[in-house]
């Protein structure tokens, strides 16, 4: 049997068959019609088993192999979801099942930061039972804007050495909803709180959210990857990752100088409005270098995310206070190429084009350290 014929059967057996006398319906409910802008969309998930006989399920908990969201808001739509633990592990360790008894449901609850205005139409899929995902109907919410602020910033609060200053970019949630929401929710729960920027490239960017401080640590989960055509810019927030284009977790980067070598590869969600040059001058710090142990280009001193806020506010002002607002888009020089998705044992970085591509590496059961960065894109 070839290794593809084996993962196949490996997974179908994974994966909890239905029993010819069992059905599964699945409804969601929202605990309010309407929310503000920032606000949770709080929903009720419920899934029933409406036979006689009990049935073995997956647990109903976020994650692509059992709960996801069908969400439309205006002309766009996409699935909520994440990959757990993380694209790498994810076809190795699985959720756990349960038996759901014949006439009984079991419930869970999941809260969708509101990151965009408008009406949105919300429906659950649950892939936890082999065959088709079960769906539910939609539910609607009206996500208003509250005084005329109809859009999402983060704010981060930085401490550089005992010198305190902010960086505040906006989202981007049409272009990368999932990865949008994931920033959110993190934030809300403190998750970037006494993190620092791990590693800096001088006139490449400035990279943080790792909750080890190394480059190989994750939320917990990865999120798909969401390209777009928004240019990496000064200034530009993007997602790092490792090799798999779905490996994007908490990890992110602010882009120092423009990078259309690698603005295909990466999903772009924000854009910094206010505190660029405190982001220039973390650029500029001293670091351990492309060579440094344990961890290569780290700041010598410490520059820590104090904490992030989400706020809703207004239309964005002119920048002032000396402040240089981003350049206007460059198209590249040449179309860029996209790497291959290969598994990587690597820390989560935005990856710097090479000059050559690099052979494909042999996947290992888990990173244990991380690969020697190359040099930034020229």
């Amino acid at each position: 049997m070839n290794r593809k014929a084996l993962l196949a059967s490996v997974l179908a057996l994974a994966i909890p068959v239905l029993a010819e006398d069992a059905k599964l319906t699945l409804t969601v409910a929202a605990a309010k019609p309407q929310v503000a802008l920032g606000e949770n969309i709080s929903l009720e998930v419920r899934l029933e088993n409406t036979g006689d006989a009990a049935v073995d399920v997956r647990e109903l908990l976020l994650d692509r192999t059992s709960l996801s969201f069908d969400v439309k808001w205006g002309e766009r739509s996409f699935q909520y979801t994440v990959i757990r633990p993380n694209v790498y592990e994810a076809e190795r360790v699985k959720l756990g099942t349960t038996s759901l008894p014949g006439k009984k449901a079991m419930v869970t609850y999941v809260d969708l930061p509101a990151v965009k205005a408008g009406k949105w139409s919300i429906g659950a899929s649950y892939a936890g039972v082999a065959g088709e995902p079960v769906k539910s109907g939609a539910v609607d919410v009206e996500v208003t804007a509250q005084e005329g602020k109809d859009r999402l910033v983060a704010v981060l609060d930085i401490d550089r050495d005992g010198q305190k200053g902010k960086v505040v970019f906006r989202f981007y949630p049409d272009d990368a909803p999932n990865t949008v929401m994931s920033f959110v929710r993190l934030s809300r729960t403190g998750f970037y709180s006494g993190l620092v920027f791990h590693r800096v490239i001088r006139d490449f960017m400035i990279q943080g959210g790792c909750p080890w401080g190394t480059g190989l640590g994750a939320p917990g989960y990865s999120i798909k990857a969401e390209f777009s055509s928004q240019k990496q810019i000064e200034g530009t927030v993007c997602m790092a990752r490792s090799s798999s284009y779905d490996s994007a977790g908490s990890q992110f980067y602010i882009c120092l100088k423009p990078q259309p070598k690698i603005e295909s590869q990466y999903t772009t969600f924000g854009q910094v409005e206010e505190g660029m040059d405190l982001v220039r001058q973390i650029g500029d710090v001293p670091t351990s270098g492309p060579n440094g142990k344990p961890t290569a280009d780290r700041p010598l001193t410490d520059v820590k995310i104090t904490s992030v806020a989400i706020e809703a506010r207004g239309p964005a002002a002119a920048p002032g206070n000396g402040e240089k607002g981003p350049e206007p888009p460059k198209p590249p020089a040449e179309a860029p190429k996209a790497a291959d998705p290969v598994p990587p044992a690597q820390p989560v970085q935005p990856a710097e084009q090479p000059k050559q591509p690099a052979e494909e590496p042999k996947q290992p059961e888990q990173p244990k350290e991380p690969e020697k960065p190359a040099d930034p894109p020229k």
